[in-house]
């Protein structure tokens, strides 16, 4: 189970010291919308400075699956996403780029409707990992993605597993049980007065279920 930070940051500085803070405690760094602010370089950056973490690029692809895929490896990435809401087309060209580049392909169901529906066509779609995910604007103390991950681990029978959406240290514990293979936190880290604190606290409940 890897732990994912999304560093939802308007500057590249603030994602660098960020990351000095908690990197001993995450596995991926996501380029949330620092990477809107700073573009695709951020990823150049992140990567030269903390070689040790993986990089995913948010990029939510809507189109131009193939040559969007391809710019998040030439940057750096490790991951790249796309919306399941896109096009068939577009998800399957990005699988197809995933694969000649060797960059996985995460399959964001944010937005989508017919979630179990969907969830079992873009499985079948070759991607390498299917994200359930509680949008910022929709976001709420109150509500968890844990519902949509329970979902999804009856479902989804290829692809891995990753959920974001509102997780942190107090929500972890019925997340962690339901085992995803990447745990994704913004908020609940980067904008914790000990950001360091509030990683470890979500990591070592995460270690304790695998």
């Amino acid at each position: 189970m890897k732990l994912q930070v999304a560093l939802d940051c308007p500057t590249l500085g603030e994602a660098v010291d960020i990351l000095n803070a908690v990197s001993p405690w995450i596995d991926i760094a996501e380029i949330g919308s620092v990477g809107m602010y700073e573009g695709l370089r951020a990823s150049r950056v992140i990567r030269d400075q903390f070689p040790q973490l993986e990089i995913l690029n948010d990029l939510k692809i809507h189109d131009g699956g193939y040559s969007c895929t391809r710019a998040a490896y030439e940057n750096g990435a490790d991951y790249v996403t796309v919306l399941a809401a896109a096009e068939d087309i577009t998800i399957l060209q990005a699988v197809r780029a995933g694969r000649d580049f060797g960059i996985k392909v995460v399959a964001d169901m944010i937005g989508c409707q017919n979630l179990v529906e969907r969830m079992r066509a873009v499985d079948q779609m070759g991607v390498d990992y299917i994200a359930v995910h509680l949008a910022v604007d929709a976001q709420d103390p109150r509500v968890s993605p844990l519902e949509d991950l329970q979902i999804a681990r009856l479902v989804v029978k290829n692809a891995g597993l990753s959920v974001a959406g509102g997780v942190g240290p107090a929500g972890i514990e019925k997340i962690a049980a339901c085992q995803p293979d990447i745990v994704v936190s913004g908020g609940a880290i980067c904008g914790a007065e000990n950001p360091a604190e509030a990683a470890r606290a979500i990591k070592e409940v995460m270690v304790r279920y695998g």
